[in-house]
């Protein structure tokens, strides 16, 4: 695996292009040498976004790239898939999970947190936003019907939401999330489905929390005009008991 501090750091027009450049070789390996590199790439974009160093646009379009060159496959063996299936289970309702130990090959600490997450046929990852979170989900078997939304607002007790992303998801494709950028997901497994997540906190030092999630109930959302919907918050429990 690649060390971070040698990748080359980029931000706004330049990026995309620099990370084209540098890959060009990357993906001639062989795929577990490509995982690992994969790895160090989107750990590299992760410090710089911690770091101010890249906008989340940017670091959403790199762990695109990244992924869009993997094979699902590669990657659900370089993670050791089954098992982590096995030891994740699935829920009755909502999401199990199972961290993924991965690490960089000089031994320093992830800027991102890995995790895998395991959804059963008709549960669902229920509706939530994030503040001072980012996070992408790169769907290894299954298939999801994924929303998302941009999030307007945040209310003591709704958010304000705008319809984004209305799609079916499957092996191989990565959905993330921005700030305020279709900050808001909702992902119902239309068949047994897994995920790799790669979540990232603590955007803002400053702030009060590491991060905050707000579940949501998007069916009950109220028309405000110009596509932004109020949409009332849900405990953990309601959101399981309605969503999950």
């Amino acid at each position: 695996m690649i060390d971070r501090r040698n990748l080359l750091t980029a931000t706004g027009a330049t990026f995309l292009a620099g990370l084209a450049a540098h890959q060009a070789g990357a993906f001639e390996t062989s795929a577990r040498q490509a995982f690992d590199t994969a790895i160090g790439q989107v750990d590299h974009f992760s410090l710089q976004a911690l770091n101010g160093g890249i906008s989340i646009t940017n670091w959403r379009e790199g762990l695109d790239y990244v992924f869009s060159n993997l094979d699902p496959s590669d990657v659900r063996n370089a993670i050791e898939f089954d098992r982590l299936l096995n030891s994740a289970g699935i829920a009755e309702r909502g999401v199990a999970t199972a961290p993924v130990h991965l690490q960089l090959e000089n031994g320093e600490r992830l800027a991102f947190f890995p995790k895998f997450f395991t959804v059963g046929r008709g549960r669902a990852i229920i509706p939530h936003g994030h503040s001072n979170m980012i996070s992408a989900h790169l769907t290894l078997q299954g298939r999801f019907h994924l929303r998302q939304y941009d999030r307007i607002g945040i209310e003591d007790d709704a958010l304000l939401i705008r319809p984004t992303i209305d799609e079916v998801v499957t092996a191989g494709t990565l959905a993330s999330i921005g700030d305020p950028d279709d900050n808001i997901h909702w992902f119902i497994a239309e068949e047994q489905a897994c995920t790799l997540d790669i979540i990232l906190t603590n955007l803002d030092a400053s702030a009060s929390s590491a991060f905050d999630i707000f579940n949501i109930d998007p069916m009950e959302a109220a028309a405000l005009g110009q596509d932004i919907w109020r949409a009332p918050r849900l405990s953990v429990a309601d959101g399981l008991a309605k969503y999950g």
